[in-house]
This record gives C-alpha cells, structure tokens and sequence, in this order.
C-alpha cells in the first residue's frame, strides 16, 4: 500500500506542477496584454496588472490543493514503506509552507508590509524546511533501502536545486548590498558637487 501511495503522490507533482506553472504564466502574460491598466485600491495600494495578480492567486490556492492531495499521499507512503515519521512531517511542512506564502497576497493588497514580509519569510523558511525533510531525505532513504541508482539521482538534482536556490538568495542579497553602495557613492558625489542624483 505504501509504495502505491508514493506513485500516486509523486505523479500529481510530475503532472500536476507543470500544468499550473505554464497555466500562470499564459494567464498573466494574457492578462498584461488584454488589461494593461493600473488600479488603486482602498488601502491606497497600486496594481499594475490586477487581473494577472488573481489569477496568479487563483492557480496558487489550486497548487495548495494540489500539495495537500500529494503531502496525504506521500504522508500514508513514507508512514508505511519507509516507517519514517519526519519524512511524512516533511511533506506536511511544506505544503503549510506554501499556505502561508500564500498570505502575501492578501497581506500586500492591504498595504501591510510587516504581515507581507513575516508571510514571505515565514512560508519560504517551512518551505526549505520541508522540501529538506519530505524530498531530500526520502529520496537518500529510498536509495540507500534500494541502492537503486535513480532515487541517488534524485538526491543529487534535489540538492543542486536547494544549493541553487540559496545561491540565488545570497546574489539577490549581495545586489542589494551593491545598489546601496551605490547609492551612497551617488549620494556623496552630489553632496560634493552641489548637484541632485
């Protein structure tokens, strides 16, 4: 029962992720050609593209579904074939990760900026937390029951997904860091000369 489980979760990512991926990307590039107009809303926030920004939200309650259908599956599967608890917690984790992630929109539409950052931050974190216990580790777990190549492979590529991930945060970071520099030389060099930026 356990490894049907696992197929049964595993094939609703394979099939599931990629359908919602490209569903979002036509629906907002669709969006930005058909209403390019901007919208203010109560809270006095601006919306370039408000029709994208919904169905952008849309899809992503219809990945929380998706990710709380699979995370039930791969729960029962890791539970029964691998009788390892913190695997199926993984699962767990990040599917709650990505619910939270998901309260930035409503956060940002209010003008909340403390709510949208502790969202962003919060779901990302259960997020890597969970992609580490229910992926990473299942898939070592799986390899090292089986010694099948192929879950040796998985590990790797979900690592070099991970490692990318947090390469791509620290250079977001260090660009940050670079266009503040960049400021204040800017900023010193027109105290100096007398002139605006």
């Amino acid at each position: 029962m356990g490894l049907d489980d696992l197929r049964q979760g595993l094939f609703a990512l394979v099939i599931g992720l990629p359908i919602l991926f490209f569903t979002v990307l036509g629906l907002v590039i669709a969006s930005s050609y058909s209403y390019p107009r901007e919208v203010v809303l109560p809270s006095g926030v601006k919306v370039t593209n408000p029709t994208g920004l919904a169905a952008t939200f849309a899809v992503g309650l219809a990945a929380a579904g998706l990710l709380g259908y699979a995370s039930w599956k791969l729960w029962r599967g890791y539970l029964h074939f691998l009788q390892d608890k913190a695997a199926a917690y993984g699962a767990t984790i990040f599917t709650a990760g990505w619910a939270v992630f998901l309260l930035i929109f409503p956060s940002a539409m209010s003008g909340d900026v403390g709510s949208t950052l502790l969202s962003a931050v919060l779901g990302i974190a259960l997020m890597l937390v969970g992609y580490v216990m229910g992926f990473i580790l299942p898939a070592y777990r799986l390899y090292d029951k089986t010694k099948d190549g192929v879950f040796l492979a998985a590990v790797v590529l979900y690592a070099v997904a991970l490692v990318a991930l947090i390469t791509a945060y620290i250079g977001l970071v260090l660009m940050y860091i670079g266009v503040g520099r960049l400021s204040e030389r800017q900023d010193a060099a027109s105290q100096t000369t007398g002139q605006p930026r």
